[in-house]
């Protein structure tokens, strides 16, 4: 959760109350992300953020 807020960037189109992005992604034998897809979005530029923040977690 930690790596999360911290490289997260609230897009300024998207609601500023808040909420939950529900991503859904496999991490394969290498530790790489894949097939990452939004299950439940948000915004839009919300759920862009969410998918790349996730692809940040296999590096």
């Amino acid at each position: 959760m930690r790596f999360i807020r911290q490289n997260l960037r609230w897009p300024t189109e998207a609601p500023q109350e808040g909420g939950r992005v529900f991503v859904s992604f496999v991490v394969d034998a290498s530790g790489s992300i894949r097939d990452a897809k939004v299950m439940k979005g948000l915004h839009p530029a919300m759920d862009i953020e969410a998918l790349r923040v996730v692809q940040l977690l296999g590096y």
